[in-house]
């Protein structure tokens, strides 16, 4: 069975040129990684009405599973979860565990001091109204859940805009839930390096990825200025469970090497 895959991409800072559109690119690799692969993007403006549209006709199309990437957030602008309720004809609500979600985050980001007040102001409950039906996803990253609604036959994730919470969301949330669409094993284990900064960690990551095959990895958030050190998300995909388990083991043995090797130099040239 074929399935139809679409992503919608949604921003004026992108149709500016202001901003360039990296997410695309990534979901389109996991994806594929996943046998997903992608028959449409779509780039459009931050309008509720082009994004009712535009997910009216995506589901016209019988597209079995549509991902969104923009406009959750807090500000004025962020419009996407308004737009996906006009799109299936149903209101706003304000739903519980979103407002969980979100307001546990910004607790944890006072007691961080990375905010002034956990308050839940209007613009941060913004944030947990999602549309009747919906449910939240979580991030693991930033304040605003992603959001998932079936409507009809077809799969509507909605993601933010920020690389790294897309990144996070897709990973954590996303991946599990579409594992029924596609005929690949996911399989995902979380790791401690022995590394403290994550600029440090970022191209050693990268370095174990260019050598592996179905293989994603992703540093882990950590408290603001934190000495402990770096936790390592690493999903693997593959045809078999076996396959698949075989993929983990062998990135998992790259980044404990890779990591140690880095630590030592380090440690060589601070002595």
């Amino acid at each position: 069975m074929t399935l139809r895959v679409e992503l919608l991409i949604i921003g004026n800072e992108l149709l500016s040129g202001h901003t360039l559109d990296t997410n695309s690119q990534w979901l389109a690799q996991r994806l594929f990684d996943l046998d997903l692969p992608v028959n449409q993007i779509l780039v459009i403006e931050d309008k509720i009405e082009h994004i009712a549209q535009a997910i009216k006709l995506s589901v016209e199309r019988c597209t079995n599973l549509l991902i969104t990437s923009g406009g959750l957030g807090p500000t004025f602008d962020d419009i996407t979860a308004e737009g996906l309720a006009s799109a299936a004809e149903v209101s706003l609500q304000l739903h519980p565990e979103a407002l969980r979600m979100v307001t546990q985050r910004y607790q944890k980001l006072k007691t961080q001091g990375l905010v002034e007040s956990s308050d839940i102001t209007p613009a941060r409950e913004k944030m947990a109204r999602l549309p009747n039906g919906a449910k939240p996803l979580p991030n693991s990253v930033g304040s605003a859940p992603g959001i998932y609604l079936k409507i009809a036959n077809t799969e509507v994730y909605c993601l933010p805009g920020v690389p790294q919470e897309l990144y996070a969301i897709f990973m954590d949330a996303v991946t599990p839930l579409i594992a029924p669409l596609t005929q690949k094993v996911a399989l995902q284990e979380i790791i401690q390096v022995p590394i403290l900064d994550e600029s440090h960690l970022a191209p050693l990551i990268d370095t174990v990825m260019q050598d592996s095959t179905g293989v994603y990895l992703k540093s882990l958030p950590r408290p603001y200025q934190s000495r402990q050190p770096l936790r390592v998300a690493i999903t693997t995909t593959a045809t078999t469970k076996s396959q698949a388990t075989k993929q983990l083991q062998e990135a998992i043995l790259k980044l404990r090497k890779i990591t140690h090797t880095h630590r030592q130099i380090e440690s060589a040239l601070n002595d």
